[in-house]
């Protein structure tokens, strides 16, 4: 009985041995190791997942919502009109990333570095800011309504016409923020 119970998990874990040889043959050149999906935009492949390196890409009204992007890097892309809904950026870096009119509601955008990031006209409610890096940012004409930025850095960061309705700001600093009315 122990014989056939040990040849019989032998021969499952040189299956799954073989499978993994053969899954790895034909992931596509430039695959991470570990992604979490992929999706076709304007007729290219893109690999989706935790530490994804999208930089300096056209992403514009693409569809990200629940995307797990923890760590990625999408600086320099252009994420306009993107549904980036209920999403995760943690740690995520968007420096000079074109945000303009993207769904970010209940997106977790914790310790991001959205430096110099154009997130004019967003849909921001209810996102997770805490510790965020939004120097010189533009944020203006953007809904933050509900969101935490507790600790987020907004150095001169654009925030006129900003609606800030029951968000929570404990310890943000809005000193050298832009504010009030374009």
């Amino acid at each position: 009985m122990k014989i056939k119970l040990l040849s019989l998990l032998a021969i499952i874990f040189l299956f799954g041995f073989m499978f993994n040889i053969k899954a790895k043959n034909i992931l596509p050149n430039g695959a991470p190791e570990f992604w979490s999906s992929n999706i076709v935009h304007n007729g290219e492949i893109i690999f989706i997942g935790p530490n994804a390196k999208l930089r300096n890409l056209d992403l514009s009204g693409i569809v990200l919502t629940n995307a797990n992007l923890t760590g990625a890097d999408l600086s320099n892309s252009d994420l306009s009109d993107a549904d980036i809904s209920k999403a995760t950026l943690y740690n995520a870096k968007l420096v000079r990333c074109n945000l303009s009119n993207a769904n970010l509601f209940f997106t977790d955008l914790r310790r991001a570095d959205l430096t110099k990031a154009n997130l004019n006209n967003a849909d921001l409610t209810y996102t997770s800011w805490s510790f965020a890096d939004l120097t010189r940012a533009d944020l203006s004409d953007t809904d933050l309504s509900y969101s935490t930025l507790s600790y987020a850095k907004f150095y001169k960061t654009d925030l006129r016409n900003a609606i800030f309705n029951r968000a929570n700001m404990d310890n943000t600093d809005l000193e050298d923020a832009i504010t009030g009315e374009k």
